[in-house]
């Protein structure tokens, strides 16, 4: 395996079929890597958003409202949430039982997600954000392209 097939490629779809559909052999595996990386971009770019499954980390203003709405979608894991206060000091970590993930997380659905609070939150002392870290987006490969027929 060379280093180039070794390497995560940036793509919402594999190589292979990428290849596959438009009917190229592996001498223009260089050319293909190049196109899909460069469209995966392109369309992340164009709708604002990461679509590839990583980690994020959103800083939220807090102005007193429960439900936080969250930018990026699907939402697979709320990893930690965090009360910032504009006093300077490191934020204090908010524990799940104090909020949850709408929709749940891991439904599968392709809707924006949102952190609904307990109203146990207002209770924290000048705070001014909530820190949340959290997987979303969609696994790589998991895109799948309609079957096209021979001679059409």
């Amino acid at each position: 395996m060379s280093k180039e097939q070794g390497q995560k490629l940036h793509s919402l779809i594999p190589l292979e079929d990428f290849k596959a559909v438009i009917g190229i052999d592996d001498r223009e595996d260089k050319l293909a890597r190049f196109c899909l990386v460069t469209a995966a971009y392109s369309i992340e770019q164009y709708c604002k958003r990461r679509m590839l499954r990583r980690k994020h980390f959103e800083n939220i203003e807090f102005s007193g409202d429960l439900i936080l709405h969250l930018r990026d979608y699907p939402v697979t894991k709320i990893l930690a949430v965090f009360a910032l206060s504009g006093m300077g000091r490191a934020g204090e970590i908010v524990e799940p039982e104090f909020y949850r993930a709408l929709p749940d997380c891991g439904t599968g659905e392709d809707l924006p997600f949102s952190l609904s609070f307990s109203p146990a939150l207002q209770r924290y002392r000048g705070l001014s954000a909530i820190k949340a870290v959290y997987w979303a987006g969609y696994p790589a490969g998991s895109v799948r392209l309609p079957r096209v027929k021979a001679g059409v």
